[in-house]
């Protein structure tokens, strides 16, 4: 397994450090604000009230700040986009959608595989790929009319868009 080295930036180490140069600024601010205070407590009270306020929010615009300088590491691959599923993972997903719809009919369409992959509770599913829809699932499709198991019956200058569930 590849190690990302500490210098490229990738790694918890750096959100460490931005968080606590984050926090040390904050701190700095609020001893500066606290020293201010001290000198005005003569004055008014609203002076008094100044160091507290001006720490919490200077803190506060530093941790939110460091905050979103942190590494995306939480996030998967993709930005958070699903990524296209291998044409096995689709097939298999179809499979069961196919089960499914040949309860009720043996002829279905894009909106019906639309409907049932977004209801369906499939078996060996990968958060990576989910949620699958029809635009990802084309290569599955046509693998399984390749396969015999799927015959299309509609179709345009865009592609197939209605298929017959073939019985064996």
């Amino acid at each position: 397994m590849p190690t990302v080295p500490p210098s490229s930036g990738k790694g918890g180490d750096e959100t460490r450090r931005n968080i606590a140069a984050a926090l040390g600024v904050g701190l700095m601010v609020g001893a500066i604000g606290a020293c201010v205070g001290l000198l005005s407590t003569a004055h008014s009270w609203v002076l008094r009230l100044t160091p507290p306020v001006v720490m919490l929010v200077a803190g506060a615009f530093i941790v939110a700040w460091a905050w979103r300088r942190r590494p995306a590491a939480h996030q998967p691959p993709g930005g958070g986009q699903p990524l296209r599923p291998p044409l096995d993972y689709q097939v298999n997903a179809l499979r069961q959608v196919i089960v499914s719809l040949g309860v009720t009919t043996d002829r279905f369409g894009l909106n019906g595989v639309y409907n049932v992959l977004q209801k369906l509770q499939r078996h060996g599913t990968d958060p990576l790929y989910e949620p699958l829809s029809t635009s990802v699932c084309r290569e599955g499709l046509a693998r399984l009319v390749e396969l015999g198991e799927l015959e299309v019956i509609g179709k345009t200058e865009v592609g197939p868009h209605s298929w017959r569930i073939v019985k064996p």
